[in-house]
């Protein structure tokens, strides 16, 4: 499932078949998204030698988290990028000293690209997630580090513009939507809801951290 499209197929779905079969569709989708996650949290802890019990138990904290189910039931394209964001950590440059390092930094980058082409919001987070244990790893070789992430940025470049501008070119045939808006018909992104303003954003800021349970508001 390319990250570029990820929405688009929810529009055919209410298009051809109207409201109920969209609906029951768009759920759906994602049910193969979300098992892929189980496999990559399963995979990931495998690759890292954790034991069988271990690699279980990283399955069952994903398959009863209710940040992630709610989201899957709800068919949101949130858990796309979340995939796209969990191969990436799966080719974490020198997270696995058997692989090849210039074949996992392309990787790194390029699925870290899709994950914010498929959700754009994860720009906000990715770079923090991602390359925190990156930097861990390689803060003794700053030379090493800084090849890889040239190894690593120059596909993500490459993959996020490419993807960018065809979603955007398919969707809205305007390139840079919804942030530069060149045509009069692209569709206006207003970010003025009510659980944007600042009153909220402030308490959502404030009891985040405290916050270890699915509490009043999304992916918490």
């Amino acid at each position: 499932l390319l990250p570029f499209i990820a929405e688009i197929p929810y529009a055919l779905m209410y298009a051809f078949g109207g409201d109920t079969i969209g609906q029951i569709s768009s759920k759906l989708s994602i049910g193969p998204i979300f098992l892929t996650i189980l496999a990559l949290l399963w995979q990931i802890g495998r690759r890292l030698g954790l034991s069988l019990t271990a690699s279980s138990f990283l399955i069952a904290a994903g398959a009863t988290s209710t940040c992630i189910t709610y989201l899957a039931w709800d068919g949101k394209t949130d858990l796309i990028g979340l995939m796209y964001a969990l191969i990436a950590i799966r080719h974490t440059p020198g997270l696995i000293a058997s692989e090849k390092l210039e074949t996992n930094a392309i990787l790194f980058g390029l699925f870290a690209a899709c994950a914010v082409m498929a959700k754009m919001s994860y720009a906000l987070v990715l770079p923090f997630v991602l390359g925190t244990p990156l930097v861990l790893l390689w803060k003794g070789q700053p030379k090493k580090l800084f090849q890889i992430c040239i190894w690593s940025l120059l596909p993500c470049l490459i993959a996020f513009t490419l993807g960018w501008w065809i979603k955007n070119a398919v969707i809205y045939q305007d390139p840079f939507a919804p942030f530069l808006q060149f045509q009069a018909t692209t569709p206006s992104f207003p970010l003025g809801q009510a659980w944007m303003s600042p009153q909220n954003t402030h308490w959502i800021l404030w009891t985040y951290p405290l916050a270890f349970t699915f509490g009043l508001y999304p992916m918490q």
